[in-house]
């Protein structure tokens, strides 16, 4: 588990960054906004990320911290919504598990060239049971270059371990757009 957990912080920190580049080659306002932001992410991924279990809405607002870092980055290029319907009544989740969700539909929904690119998060929960759907724009043409595969390969591989018979992961490559659905049962 720890070597599932340590992917994660890499792959992630390594697409901030990039970002912060690209905004402080811009000579970017934005940057000093978007330091503060990863500043609160790695606290999260140095002091909570290593527990077994954090609270649901500490998930979240870690969510919607990314969120709004990948908003800076396209700089109102892209349409970008995330929806929380939720009274998270101290519920608890593996951290860093929605991540790799948001994560793959931001680096494929939005670096799609074009002005067209959207990307909508929708996180519930009813009882104990949590639901994200995440849609998004994909590229005209996929590259087989791609180097993709190890955040979501390594979502399925952490839900089997943390989740076994308690999750539903559903990925589908529509038309025009990428879905992705996941049921947890906390």
């Amino acid at each position: 588990m720890d070597f599932l957990r340590a992917q994660i912080n890499p792959h992630f920190l390594f697409n901030i960054l990039n970002n912060l580049y690209a905004l402080t080659l811009k000579k970017s306002e934005l940057a000093p906004d978007v330091v503060l932001k990863l500043a609160d992410l790695m606290e999260y991924m140095l002091y909570d990320s290593t527990a077994e279990k954090v609270l649901l809405e500490k998930e979240v607002a870690y969510l919607r911290n990314y969120f709004a870092l990948e908003q800076l980055r396209v700089n109102g290029n892209s349409a970008m919504s995330l929806q929380v319907n939720a009274n998270f009544n101290g519920q608890e989740i593996a951290p860093l598990l929605l991540l790799p969700l948001v994560e793959n539909a931001a680096k494929h929904g939005l670096n799609t060239p074009g002005e067209n690119n959207w990307l909508t998060v929708n996180i519930g929960l009813r009882q104990s049971t949590l639901t994200v759907i995440v849609e998004n724009t994909k590229p005209p043409v996929v590259s087989s270059k791609s180097k993709g595969g190890i955040g979501l390969g390594n979502l399925r591989k952490r839900l089997e371990l943390l989740y076994p018979a308690r999750h539903c992961l559903q990925l589908e490559d529509k038309k025009d757009c990428f879905w992705a659905r996941l049921i947890v049962e906390l």
